[in-house]
């Protein structure tokens, strides 16, 4: 299987990864990239203060960024959800049933956000559906000057997620740090993963090589 074949080679840091030959998987394009926007810009609202009772998503953004806000429009008026423009911030909030989806599937906190297990059975272009909709929230796109995308993620899990994701898209993806980072989580430390198109041969960094205390905005 991909998965078992991905998971075991970044594990041992092996540079030669198979093919992803998938057919399209069972799910709507609208809700991966759904997907995608929450595990990076998205949290869950609950009911109550145990966190049993799921209210809503809502996805928020404070940095101008064209593409994301016309995407994420999109998904509001499809899944009939809500957008609220402040100031500084606008949101996107959408309902419980969808919530629920979206919390059994990748989590809650970007700490402990992860990607489905589902990713291993997507076609090369719904892992770019998903890869998009991630880069476009918590990602930098450095193409023009570096060839490549830079994903930043406090989740040790989502960080190595994010590089199966990558040659599930047919790129390549290696990690970088982790780094310290003082947030209002606490200390904690900061992944780097690099996406870029195929060029030669796909490599993969320690993702416990180094740590060392470096800016960065959430």
């Amino acid at each position: 299987k991909i998965e078992e074949a991905i998971k075991f080679q970044c594990k041992r840091h092996i540079i030669n990864f198979p093919k992803n030959k998938n057919k399209d998987y069972e799910i709507d394009d609208n809700l991966l990239f759904l997907l995608g926007a929450f595990i990076s810009e998205g949290t869950i609202l609950f009911r109550d203060s145990e966190h049993k009772q799921i209210k809503s998503a809502v996805i928020s953004q404070k940095k101008n960024n064209p593409e994301f806000t016309n995407e994420l429009d999109k998904l509001i008026k499809h899944f009939n959800g809500n957008k609220y423009v402040y100031d500084k911030e606008t949101k996107w909030v959408f309902n419980s049933e969808i919530a629920k989806f979206l919390y059994e599937q990748s989590g809650h906190y970007s700490y402990n956000k992860h990607l489905p297990n589902f990713i291993y059975s997507l076609s090369i272009r719904q892992a770019n559906i998903l890869l998009k909709a991630l880069l476009l929230g918590d990602g930098t796109n450095k193409i023009k000057t570096e060839n490549r995308h830079i994903y930043y993620t406090t989740s040790t899990t989502l960080a190595n997620d994010m590089v199966s994701l990558g040659f599930l898209a047919d790129k390549t993806a290696n990690i970088m740090g982790s780094y310290l980072y003082d947030n209002h989580y606490g200390n904690k430390p900061v992944y780097q993963i690099a996406i870029k198109e195929k060029e030669n041969i796909p490599s993969v960094v320690n993702l416990h090589k180094h740590t060392q205390k470096i800016p960065y905005n959430d």
